[in-house]
């Protein structure tokens, strides 16, 4: 399967904790954040729409051991977007991390923002942009 899941594992007032799950076919990983609902919102209107001649859209969230980078960008000229993803998870005596890279279709763009406009809204669910 190839796919970039964001799933509320946990809320409160002012924060998220955030599962996020990459997975290219190849490659996989997934690490728990905190970040806040507005951060998901800023996401959300990034990819509203998307044009192939936007900037990356880019969410970064988490500190310490625990952190994920996510970069969403047209890939020219095929109109397919790639999704380039860095997710770390630190033990108190190894470090885990997976950097890796998926393809998308622009319909599957927006199905994934309108989900993380719910999730920021809820501040509850899940995200899911499918691969290709």
């Amino acid at each position: 399967m190839n796919f970039l899941k964001f799933e509320v594992v946990w809320k409160d007032d002012h924060l998220l904790n955030l599962r996020v799950t990459a997975d290219n076919g190849s490659f996989s990983g997934s690490t728990e954040i905190y970040t806040t609902e507005e951060a998901i919102a800023e996401l959300s209107k990034q990819l509203e729409n998307y044009l192939p001649n936007n900037d990356a859209a880019v969410f970064s969230a988490g500190h310490g051991e625990y952190k994920c980078l996510i970069s969403i960008k047209y890939l020219e000229p095929s109109g397919r977007i790639i999704v380039n993803a860095l997710i770390e998870s630190e033990e108190p005596v190894y470090k885990n991390s997976v950097n890796l890279s998926l393809l998308t279709y622009p319909a599957n763009l927006d199905n994934f923002q309108k989900e993380l406009r719910v999730l920021s809204m809820l501040k509850n669910g899940t995200a899911i942009l499918q691969g290709i």
